[in-house]
């Protein structure tokens, strides 16, 4: 299996780190680095573009990383030829009298620091329009992962992953709101804490350290069900709002069982503006695997046998439903909803 193949692009700093190997920066390899396509302007930008954008936020660094990452990739004049990383280490390593294996702990620290300028758009020729604010609290959500299993009908449990930069220093938590009774077990280096509001939930997440502006956190946890929480009922939304820049976002639910007749997406919507039953381009093929391709998407599954039709998607015992992802800025809402309208 090739590199390309292997590559997750899921992840900016997995792009970042594939797009330093081999022949580098080039407009050949960068078509398998799907999330740093998005954060210098998305996949329809021509590579010139691209590469200037990525020039600009390496350049943007304090010295002497600018030089460093420039030969690391390939830009730098008399390095575009060297078809391997390790001979354009050599050589770089040569002009500042250091080893290969100092270069390249160099390297990483300084991909460290151009991440936190790609994804802020702290860069000349950035494509976010305007300066992301240094508000309070304030995060940028690198990816976001939402996985929910439903067992004829029946919710059994959704994991989450955020993976967040810190715009702060010394934050007390991150709290998410719910809607859906369910109690969370947080994984790794968070702990929690869930107040319940009206009919809500917010379940605050405690690092167990104090967070650092400029760092990368990863929270994941399971909301599975829990009588102290309430009963669940049939559900009719999974759905996630986000009040903070975020670079890719994807949902995907899994049903075993009874899975829906229908299914269909839709993109870039308010909550308000949201339609409530599928239009023309909007229905999904409900086969086992991912339904769709990555992209801002939010997705609804109809349970209803008045659903069934002309060309109505046939049921599987499994299948699952993907809304996977694109750059969401604040307001923007990607959702998965499971419209339960009778039952059989």
């Amino acid at each position: 299996m090739n590199e390309a193949r292997r590559h997750n692009a899921a992840d900016l700093t997995d792009d970042l780190l594939f797009m330093r190997k081999g022949s580098g920066f080039t407009a050949t390899r960068i078509v398998d680095a799907g999330t740093l396509r998005h954060v210098l302007g998305g996949g329809d930008e021509p590579f010139d573009n691209l590469r200037d954008r990525f020039i600009s936020a390496i350049q943007s660094l304090r010295d002497p990383e600018p030089d460093l990452l420039l030969a690391a990739y390939g830009l730098a004049p008399g390095y575009g030829d060297l078809p391997m990383l390790r001979q354009r280490r050599e050589r770089y390593g040569h002009t500042i009298d250091r080893k290969v294996d100092t270069v390249a702990d160099r390297e990483d620290a300084a991909i460290e620091h151009l991440r936190v300028q790609l994804l802020t758009g702290w860069y000349t020729q950035s494509p976010v329009s305007a300066r992301i604010p240094e508000m309070h609290n304030g995060i940028i959500q690198e990816s976001v992962h939402v996985s929910t299993l439903v067992v004829d009908r029946k919710w059994q449990q959704t994991r989450e992953h955020y993976r967040f930069m810190a715009l702060f220093d010394e934050a007390d938590y991150i709290a998410i709101s719910s809607s859906y009774p369910g109690r969370p077990i947080p994984e790794g280096d968070f702990t929690v804490k869930t107040v319940r509001t009206g009919q809500s939930f917010s379940h605050q997440f405690w690092h167990n350290g104090p967070m650092k502006r400029g760092r990368t956190y990863d929270l994941r946890f399971r909301l599975v069900p829990d009588d102290d929480c309430g009963r669940p009922e049939a559900i009719v939304e999974e759905a996630r709002a986000f009040h903070e820049r975020t670079l890719t976002a994807t949902i995907e639910v899994e049903f075993r069982g009874s899975t829906p007749h229908q299914a269909w997406s839709y993109e870039r919507l308010t909550f308000f503006e949201r339609p409530g039953s599928p239009g023309h381009g909007h229905l999904l093929n409900p086969t086992t695997g991912a339904w769709c391709a990555r992209r801002r998407t939010t997705s609804t599954a109809d349970y209803s046998p008045g659903s069934h039709g002309t060309g109505a998607p046939k049921r599987t015992d499994r299948g699952t439903m993907s809304a996977p992802s694109g750059m969401l800025n604040p307001g923007q809402t990607a959702s998965c909803k499971i419209l339960v309208q009778t039952f059989e």
